[in-house]
């Protein structure tokens, strides 16, 4: 059996119902200019965005030229080290060096300072340490122990260790001045004495205390003017009372100022047995409002001011104390040992001793009877020294009260009120006259 064959028809278009999918919609002019001038519009927008951002890259290009001509002009200028017409914030390496140099030289010069500061103050700590921890004594310390502090008087040339030395010495005497009147039997009261207490040890070695204390009817300020006459050399005598610099010629004045504590050296020069006995002491002031103390010490060797062969432990005390308002007590003690070799510090034999008081025993061969005799001169010699003494702040206090009365006139006049009362109680008027 034959199968039936089928056939499919394929559907029949008509060519004039649709129109082929290639072929565009017709449209109008109107349409098309529109479009045309749409799309000229967008082009102009375009380009006119391009050339601004080719403007703003070229802008930027020449500013990345001024800054690298700026740059390479900078470091033209820094290598060549040229100052003229530079375009530059820099500093030139000259004005660099210029500054360092001054630095450096600053540096340098402190480092200088720094060096020799280290120096010196090596040197002084030797020195000190030296003088401080001696292991033999040079000079023989004499009984008294308030006679040398326990350590020599000796200033080196060194001006910082004689200053701390001057302070030292004149400290440890201004502290230990009342412990020293004690000791020699001058009390704070108003006892009067004259004299000199003359001892001997069991070596028959000699020390001289003279002592002088008594109450003066006069007001502090008065007594304290009469001895910083005394002290300044205004109210001298042969014979008087050997104080600061009456009768003295002053050493280091400018270094002992800087110490900035009042302390004064100053040198007599004495003659003794027909040759020239230097000697040097160290003063100092200590001033409160009611007491004034003046204390010495003699200094054994000085490589600055050097001393003669013969010395003596010495040093003295003044003290000024306000009792009342018109009493004053005055107390002043001197302290001598017998004469020594400054070269080895052994004490001279009595004959020489006595030579330096132009006294002469030789004739007494027996030497307790010998040594009795010198100390009965020793007393006549005291008597006679206090009375000196005593003479000369007299003088001195009459001057300080001529003065201090002149110098209230002066000011009662200056008031120019007749009514004013002055500090002495008077009025104006009773002043002048």
């Amino acid at each position: 059996m034959v199968p039936l064959q089928t056939t499919t028809a394929k559907p029949h278009y008509r060519r004039w119902m649709y129109p082929p999918p290639h072929r565009p919609a017709m449209v109008s002019s109107t349409d098309d200019a529109s479009l045309r001038a749409k799309k000229r519009q967008y082009n102009r927008d375009k380009q006119r965005e391009f050339r601004k951002k080719l403007e703003m890259e070229l802008e930027d290009l020449r500013g990345s030229v001024k800054a690298l001509e700026y740059e390479v002009n900078t470091r033209r200028g820094r290598m060549r080290g040229a100052t003229d017409g530079a375009d530059s914030s820099f500093l030139p390496w000259r004005d660099v060096a210029a500054v360092f140099s001054q630095s450096a030289m600053t540096a340098v010069h402190t480092n200088r300072a720094l060096k020799s500061e280290i120096k010196h103050v090596k040197l002084l700590a030797e020195c000190m340490h030296a003088w401080v921890h001696s292991a033999t004594p040079r000079f023989t310390t004499p009984r008294d122990r308030f006679a040398t502090g326990g350590g020599p008087m000796v200033l080196h040339k060194s001006h910082e260790s004689r200053k701390i030395a001057a302070e030292w010495i004149t400290d440890r005497l201004g502290h230990n001045a009342d412990a020293i009147f004690h000791a020699h039997g001058m009390p704070s009261e108003a006892t009067r004495l004259a004299d000199i207490v003359v001892s001997r040890d069991a070596s028959g070695i000699f020390e001289y205390v003279t002592r002088h204390q008594r109450a003066v009817d006069a007001p502090f300020d008065h007594v304290c003017q009469a001895y910083t006459l005394i002290s300044q050399g205004v109210a001298s005598e042969s014979g008087g009372i050997d104080l600061v610099l009456s009768n003295r010629v002053e050493l280091d004045k400018e270094l002992m100022r800087s110490v900035g504590k009042d302390i004064v050296y100053s040198q007599a020069t004495l003659v003794r047995a027909g040759h020239e006995w230097r000697d040097n002491k160290l003063w100092r002031t200590f001033r409160t409002p009611t007491r004034l103390l003046i204390v010495s010490q003699n200094v054994l060797e000085d490589d600055a001011h050097p001393v003669t062969r013969l010395q003596r432990h010495r040093f003295s005390i003044v003290a000024v104390d306000r009792l009342t308002d018109g009493k004053t007590l005055t107390r002043q003690l001197n302290y001598n040992s017998q004469a020594f070799s400054a070269a080895d510090g052994a004490y001279v034999s009595l004959d020489i001793e006595m030579q330096q008081f132009s006294a002469d025993l030789s004739h007494v061969a027996d030497d307790e009877v010998k040594a009795e005799k010198w100390a009965a001169i020793q007393l006549q010699r005291g008597t006679s020294v206090c009375q000196g003494m005593e003479r000369h702040f007299n003088n001195a206090l009459e001057r300080a009260m001529e003065s201090l009365s002149l110098q209230k006139k002066v000011e009662c006049a200056v008031a120019g009120d007749d009514a004013v009362v002055c500090e002495t109680g008077s009025t104006n008027e009773e002043c002048q006259s």
